[in-house]
């Protein structure tokens, strides 16, 4: 949402956009009955000093800062994919990791 707050001016992006939050958000519907239990016990998370250190490297001026903000979103959902297929194949609880394993149904 961010990201089309930022590049609102430009129609097919934010339609691009809007179709990879859609998709977000059924992610995050999809994940709640896993989380639901989880969510009772756990603390909120600092941001990471690797997202923070890729931020920080983002140019200053358009049209650079939303190609490197862009690249940065792409690196970051590509190492949570990359986190999700360890899961999958490190977690001792069958269920759990048939659970990171499955595709995301939207």
């Amino acid at each position: 949402m961010n990201l089309i707050s930022r590049t609102s001016t430009s129609l097919p992006l934010c339609r691009a956009l809007s179709e990879i939050v859609r998709e977000e958000l059924e992610h995050f519907r999809w994940c709640l009955p896993c989380a639901s239990g989880a969510a009772s016990r756990s603390a909120k998370l600092p941001p990471s000093r690797y997202g923070a250190e890729l931020h920080g490297l983002i140019r200053k001026e358009e049209p650079g800062r939303a190609v490197d903000r862009f690249l940065i979103a792409g690196l970051i959902e590509l190492g949570r994919a990359n986190a999700f297929a360890l899961l999958e194949t490190g977690l001792p609880d069958p269920e759990l990791a048939a659970f990171y394993g499955q595709p995301v149904r939207v």
